[in-house]
């Protein structure tokens, strides 16, 4: 058995919202993997209870989608009991993960990503109602942060998680969009972000629109067929 503490606790970043993240390793609680939230001590608890097999895979899939959150919780987690040294093995494997840093986007992935970010830059360019744009805006930021970490080799977040990511790496650029996003709440002003956007995507080939094709997934031929 292995068990970690996480989240903004243990990084003394807790506020008053904040909860208590505890991953739990176990091969003796038949219903794993599964995530439970519940109150303890007045304090919100997730727990996400793997066994070792589901553990290894959740790594995978977080390490293929580019957004290692279970590896970061083992990772910089704070061990808080283990048997014949599960954890240490567990936590060195989850360090070494984020060290080795995320697959390389490949060339179709990039391509969906910079359609996907030109048609909400369409949609804000050409957005005549300002309430549709502050729905535009946030999405179309959020998609250019997780562009610019993958093609150049960082890891991802999403939500507040993907503004502390950008700005672990580029400072400036996460302040631009933040400056650029409050145009658009607060002067409903679009071109500071259409143009931040446009530099962005500028590296890559600009905005991609002609040219554009993605194959469907066919679907899987009955047995026998």
């Amino acid at each position: 058995m292995a068990a970690f503490l996480a989240g903004s606790v243990v990084r003394n970043e807790a506020t008053v919202t904040s909860d208590l993240d505890l991953v739990i390793v176990t091969e003796h609680d038949p219903a794993a993997p599964y995530r439970r939230s519940l109150m303890r001590g007045g304090w919100p608890v997730e727990l996400f209870v793997h066994t070792q097999a589901s553990l290894r895979r959740f790594f995978a899939s977080d390490i293929q989608h580019g957004t290692p959150s279970l590896p970061q919780m083992c990772a910089e987690g704070l061990i808080v009991c283990q048997s014949d040294g599960q954890a240490d093995v567990i936590k060195a494997e989850a360090q070494a993960l984020l060290k080795a840093g995320p697959e390389p986007l490949s060339a179709e992935q990039a391509m969906h990503m910079r359609y996907h970010i030109s048609d909400l830059l369409e949609d804000l360019r050409g957005s005549l109602r300002p309430e549709e744009s502050l729905f535009i805006a946030p999405l179309l930021a959020e998609n250019c942060i997780q562009f610019h970490l993958a093609m150049n080799g960082f890891w991802q977040g999403k939500g507040k998680w993907a503004h502390r990511a950008l700005k672990r790496v580029d400072a400036m650029l996460a302040q631009r969009l933040v400056n650029a996003l409050q145009a658009v709440y607060c002067d409903r002003l679009t071109l500071p972000l259409i143009t931040v956007v446009e530099e962005l995507l500028a590296p890559h080939g600009g905005p991609l629109f002609a040219g554009y094709y993605s194959q469907a997934p066919k679907p899987a031929k009955d047995e026998g067929s």
